[in-house]
């Protein structure tokens, strides 16, 4: 039992550098009132920064095929990291945006007319 214990340990490590150091014990209930006052005051400032920003976010997007493309390009431009930039996404459908979504509209538009 002991060697599949420290087999799983391994592969644990290996895979997902999860070892004994960074495991929350079962049962353990982690709540760290002061971290999630900073996630939610970090969030609400992210969502200031979307909406008071919200053209330079679009004007960015519809230069690339998928806004995914973009994510290091909105960084800059906001002065966030890339990693925010997906909260910043989640507040709105940048697909939408995005130079193939304009030219698949700009195309449907032509052959109605």
């Amino acid at each position: 039992m002991e060697e599949a214990k420290m087999g799983a340990m391994y592969w644990l490590k290996v895979w997902g550098g999860i070892d004994s150091e960074n495991v929350i014990p079962y049962g353990t209930i982690r709540s760290d009132e002061e971290e999630v006052h900073k996630r939610d005051v970090r969030e609400a400032e992210l969502y200031m920064t979307f909406i008071t920003r919200y053209a330079d976010v679009i004007e960015v997007i519809k230069k690339y095929d998928y806004p995914g493309n973009a994510a290091d390009e909105v960084a800059a431009v906001l002065g966030i990291t890339r990693d925010e930039v997906g909260f910043i996404y989640d507040m709105f459908d940048p697909v939408l945006f995005s130079a193939s979504r304009i030219q698949t509209i700009k195309t449907m538009l032509e052959d109605t007319l």
